[in-house]
């Protein structure tokens, strides 16, 4: 039997939130729903370590439509 892959962080969140389309995420491994806030957020951070990183859900796919000839 195979082992499940564990669920990081930002699965859970948007298990437990449907609604959000995407989340923040700084190298610390905190999340935040809005990028303003992440980025003030990795500015703290150690020189290096400053990255914001974006999470979209799986449930909120861009679908686009064919154009009919």
């Amino acid at each position: 039997m195979a082992k499940e892959k564990e669920k990081t962080a930002a699965e859970l969140h948007f298990e437990a939130n449907p609604e959000k389309e995407v989340l923040f995420g700084t190298s610390d491994g905190n999340l935040f729903e809005d990028k303003y806030f992440a980025k003030l957020h990795a500015d703290t951070l150690d020189e290096g370590c400053r990255n914001v990183e974006t999470f979209k859900n799986a449930l909120h796919l861009e679908v686009k439509e064919e154009e009919e000839a």
